[in-house]
């Protein structure tokens, strides 16, 4: 399989970074096993985009998570219709959620569906489609199809990167 090759000119114009900056950084992901640097070039050190199962990424980063979901839960209040994606980061706002009246949840997540299920505060709205194995996620056409009929005061999910010019995930339909 062929790796994917840049060379550290072109990284510096993709991310509008100085070559000192861009050497500091590389250096670290270099001593983090992630990239492999040769001769002005850098290469992914494993470049398959692999799709974690939902039970390896919920014990990642754990105190993260819940600060996540503490400063997320100051953004939900009472009559607000919220959508939930199927990452575990989304798993750690569901303490909050009991506490607000007349919630609106909209998921694709097999996981997190039967927990809302159980507060009578929250009229829950599940998409249908493919469960990818392992993901916990609802996918397809059929969940885009359900999720476009409706419309949310806040979105609550994760990524695998972002910057300037989207979000970006690991599984084309995840990112659907």
């Amino acid at each position: 399989e062929k790796k994917k090759v840049i060379t550290t000119r072109e990284l510096e114009e993709l991310v509008f970074s100085s070559t000192s900056s861009v050497r500091r950084d590389l250096l670290e992901l270099e001593k983090q096993g992630k990239v492999i640097r040769e001769h002005g070039e850098v290469k992914l050190a494993n470049p398959k985009n692999i799709d974690y199962s939902y039970e390896a990424r919920l014990y990642e980063q754990v105190r993260s998570k819940e600060l996540i979901a503490e400063i997320a839960s100051v953004f939900i209040g009472t009559n607000q219709s919220i959508f939930m994606d199927s990452s575990s980061t989304t798993s750690f706002l569901l303490p909050y959620l009991a506490e607000i009246d007349q919630l609106q949840v909209i998921t694709n997540s097999v996981k997190l569906a039967p927990e809302l299920n159980k507060m009578s505060n929250i009229a829950l709205f599940v998409s249908g489609g493919e469960v990818k194995y392992g993901t916990n996620s609802i996918l397809g056409n059929f969940a885009v199809d359900f999720l476009e009929k409706f419309y949310t005061d806040i979105a609550i999910f994760s990524c695998r990167g972002i910057d300037g010019n989207g979000t970006y995930e690991a599984n084309y339909n995840q990112a659907l």
